[in-house]
């Protein structure tokens, strides 16, 4: 089931290196939205960027347009 949020802000996300290949995704909405709880809090992938898109691609599904990713805490590029 996908809803619309064109006029929504977009969605901000945190992501941290658990360890390798365990990622922990913060997310901030300036709007309540119990969608959030339908995105991953902890993620498995071979990668930041891997992580990264699974992640865009399950947002966008459930109707949150853009994810402004804020710099991750481990200083791990993608």
């Amino acid at each position: 089931m996908t809803s619309s949020r064109t006029d929504e802000q977009p969605l901000s996300a945190w992501i941290s290196v658990i360890e390798n290949g365990l990622f922990h995704i913060l997310y901030s909405y300036r709007r309540t939205a119990s969608d959030l709880q339908r995105l991953p809090s902890y993620h498995v992938g071979a990668s930041l960027s891997d992580v990264k898109q699974r992640i865009q691609n399950k947002a966008s599904q459930i109707g949150f347009g853009a994810i402004v990713w804020d710099r991750d805490s481990g200083g791990f590029a993608d």
